[in-house]
């Protein structure tokens, strides 16, 4: 599919970066905070997300065209990268012996069986290629599929390592061993579980990590990560046409992306849930694990 930009890049962001400053919300914050780069700028989709306001700003507009040029394709028209099982393998047991901070921070919560048994059904596991003991989070579709893995760190205190701009480090390991020609089509975080339980609803939560504690707390029920706010869409819902999703999003103004995107899809059978949001207990932008964990 050929296509053309209709409009571009409004506030002159410099779309070669993947973070940048919010043109919205910047100069309304402290002076200290005004230069953080709370902005995730995603060309590929043509939308950049603030991850401080929420707002999500449009760079670009993509219309096909017709014999009109070809330099610009979406990805979506190219096959989705996936790892092999054997590369799967080769990751999983290059730091076998190791364990990961945040796992280890949870014990301070729940017993070692506990935890153990989520990192096997989400096939959780160590690594210290990124940043030593960081969480590795696979993402593996309904037809065990391995569409990437995302790396995180925590410290021993069970919080995120933040780079000089204040933004939580994260790396994938398609990144991280320069794999040529990769092209993003992840699934959603947690997948896999469908293919060997018989429930007939599934949880989705925004974070690998709320996923990770709720697998704890709620190991009755299957839960599924978006990786991101703006990372959930129909292709992702599919796989789960025939169960009833149950949406959790962060407390905020998430829960009203998120209730417009269900509205998008009434094919499929969504709710989502106000749980977070009329918890009184919850900080705004906090979620479900953050709730479990200071109880």
């Amino acid at each position: 599919m050929d296509t053309f930009i209709e409009t571009y890049n409004i506030y002159n962001l410099n779309v070669n970066q993947k973070y940048s400053t919010c043109p919205i919300c910047s100069s309304k914050r402290s002076i200290k905070n005004q230069k953080q780069k709370c902005l995730i700028v995603n060309w590929d989709k043509g939308f950049a997300t603030c991850q401080h306001c929420r707002i999500v700003i449009q760079i670009h507009g993509a219309k096909r065209a017709h014999n009109f040029f070809n330099s610009f394709r979406y990805k979506e028209d190219i096959p989705g990268s996936r790892h092999s099982i054997e590369f799967f393998n080769e990751v999983v047991f290059k730091f076998k012996n190791d364990t990961n901070n945040f796992s280890n921070f949870l014990e301070s919560y729940f017993t070692r069986e506990k935890i153990f048994e989520a990192e096997r059904k989400l096939l959780i596991f160590s690594s210290s290629d990124f940043y030593t003991k960081s969480i590795a989070f696979p993402y593996i579709n309904e037809k065990e599929q391995i569409t990437g893995i995302k790396l995180m760190p925590y410290n021993s205190q069970g919080k995120r390592i933040k780079n000089k701009d204040g933004n939580g480090v994260v790396n994938w390991i398609h990144s991280l061993y320069k794999i040529k020609d990769w092209n993003n089509d992840f699934c959603l975080f947690g997948l896999h579980q469908i293919i060997e339980r018989s429930d007939k609803s599934v949880h989705i939560v925004e974070s690998e990590k709320t996923a990770f504690v709720m697998t704890i707390v709620k190991p009755e029920f299957i839960w599924l990560a978006t990786g991101g706010l703006m990372m959930l869409n129909r292709k992702k819902l599919l796989p789960l046409k025939n169960y009833r999703i149950v949406l959790h999003p962060d407390k905020g103004n998430a829960f009203n992306i998120w209730s417009g995107l269900a509205k998008e899809f009434p094919e499929l059978n969504i709710i989502v849930s106000r749980i977070t949001e009329d918890n009184p207990f919850i900080d705004d932008k906090g979620d479900l694990a953050d709730y479990y964990l200071k109880q």
